[in-house]
């Protein structure tokens, strides 16, 4: 069955420039991401939620957080009664809002740590409970999952759910290891298994795993549903892969043989309103493609559609039935909202 997509036309374009004048601001003392924010009149740079660097050059936390702002938000859902709960790492605390989009309320988030490079799902279970993400992992750099907590609306823990499972990076104690540590693996990043997943319907998880590739359903207490495997996509690496792999791993201290490396298949998996399952299949390694395999609500593969347009990696889908809003991204960083829908021919 072929499955064609037609592009309505964006829906939304908006961005934010900055403009100013005079001297600029002094530059941020960190590695770490920053933007921008207005205080008093006055341009700062706005660093991880948790200070700003001054016009005296002077780190100054920040600590007068208001109950509607947000420092790092990372997730959000609606819960049964319409009331939109923001999930803010860098407050950990849950900023809610009311139907009207009026502020309502802030509660404790009890979960420190979240997964890196993961873009979280935020989620409402049957029984009106939150499930929120934190992340389980070796320290060695072994094993990890991604682990959920289910959240009361009084903010309370109701109970923990059993974790997917990262596949294994490295050997422990190895050269290897120091340098996983010590150094960005640049395009070896590329290479590395990774994990997607997405909360389906009826209190489930779908998620994808490397090494050997597959496409598991299963509930939220971890029982798995079904297991989806196509054939006609290899993880082995080609000639040029290999290539681009030993020219990263050209200090002779460093051993290929400790690093589980695949030809990473997807690299983005979305669950749409009616439970049908779109896998971002990953056709360059490191770069946003179009192309996506697209299975009924019942694990079977109906086709292969091509949307036309890269789709960011951090891209969440909002949907609706058989229409996809998808968050896009040009040069200048103006993120668009394009409306897809797809029809069966």
């Amino acid at each position: 069955m072929e499955n064609g997509v037609r592009t309505l036309g964006l829906l939304l374009m908006a961005g934010a420039l900055l403009a100013g004048c005079g001297d600029p601001d002094p530059p941020p003392r960190s590695a770490h991401e920053v933007h921008f924010d207005t205080v008093d009149g006055t341009i700062h740079v706005h660093n991880e939620g948790d200070g700003l660097w001054t016009d005296e050059d002077r780190w100054r936390p920040r600590t007068d957080w208001e109950p509607g702002e947000l420092s790092g938000p990372i997730s959000l859902a609606w819960d049964p009664a319409g009331y939109l709960w923001i999930a803010d790492f860098g407050l950990l605390r849950y900023t809610i809002f009311d139907p009207d989009g009026e502020f309502d309320r802030v509660l404790r988030r009890p979960i420190a740590r979240t997964a890196p490079n993961l873009y979280q799902i935020g989620y409402f279970d049957r029984s009106g409970n939150f499930v929120d993400e934190t992340v389980v992992s070796d320290e060695m750099g072994g094993e990890g999952g991604i682990s959920f907590v289910r959240v009361s609306p009084g903010g309370e823990v109701v109970d923990t759910l059993p974790p997917v499972i990262r596949p294994t990076y490295v050997s422990p104690e190895t050269a290897t290891q120091i340098f996983l540590k010590q150094t960005n693996l640049g395009e070896l990043n590329w290479y590395r298994p990774r994990i997607n997943w997405d909360f389906g319907l009826d209190d489930t998880v779908w998620f994808t795993t490397s090494d050997p590739f597959r496409t598991i359903q299963r509930t939220l207490e971890g029982d798995t549903l079904r297991i989806i495997t196509i054939d006609d996509r290899s993880e082995e690496l080609t000639p040029e892969d290999e290539d681009r792999v030993a020219e990263v791993l050209s200090d002779p201290a460093l051993d290929r043989g400790d690093f589980n490396l695949v030809r990473r298949i997807a690299r983005g998996l979305h669950v749409m309103g009616d439970g049908h399952l779109l896998v971002q299949v990953e056709e360059l390694p490191g770069e946003d493609g179009s192309i996506f395999d697209v299975f009924d609500p019942e694990g079977r593969l109906l086709g292969t559609i091509d949307l036309g347009f890269p789709v960011p990696i951090q891209a969440r889908f909002g949907s609706l039935g058989n229409t996809l809003a998808i968050p896009s991204f040009d040069s200048i960083d103006v993120p668009r909202l394009v409306r897809i829908t797809l029809e069966k021919k």
